[in-house]
């Protein structure tokens, strides 16, 4: 398993872009600073499940992975993306500056436990960082 931005740990990350934060009343995710147009990976067997334009997260994309039941959403996407299957390494996305929320170019994924994305309480994601701190090579 990768993690989707390559050197993203020399990479500005948190919640705008000072902190290191996921869990508060208007964060579930991690942003990683990065250039528009900067390649997002699969970071493992992946499928798109849903590719949508969101007011606050502009483009974005719903991914399940294989034996997972997580979902994973990447936001602020450059375009939107194709749905469907990607190989581990394959490029599925590039970095963007899309949505109401976005402050600058930069990569925000968030992953919901339960496959099931619920805003009404956080109890459900957990902290990207930590998830691919764990799993990555």
């Amino acid at each position: 398993m990768i993690f989707p931005i390559k050197a993203w740990q020399t990479l500005k990350r948190g919640y705008l872009f000072g902190q290191k934060t996921y869990y508060n009343n208007g964060h579930i995710g991690l942003d990683v600073i990065a250039e528009k147009g900067t390649p997002i990976y699969a970071w493992q067997d992946l499928e798109v499940v849903n590719s949508l334009f969101g007011k606050d997260g502009g483009n974005t994309a719903w991914i399940k992975c294989p034996n997972n039941k997580r979902l994973f959403r990447l936001l602020h996407l450059q375009f939107l993306i194709l749905k469907g299957k990607y190989k581990e390494g394959q490029i599925v996305a590039q970095v963007g500056d899309t949505g109401a929320l976005s402050t600058g170019s930069h990569l925000h994924l968030d992953i919901s436990k339960d496959g099931i994305l619920r805003l009404d309480g956080l109890s459900n994601f957990e902290d990207p960082e930590l998830y691919f701190k764990t799993f990555t090579k």
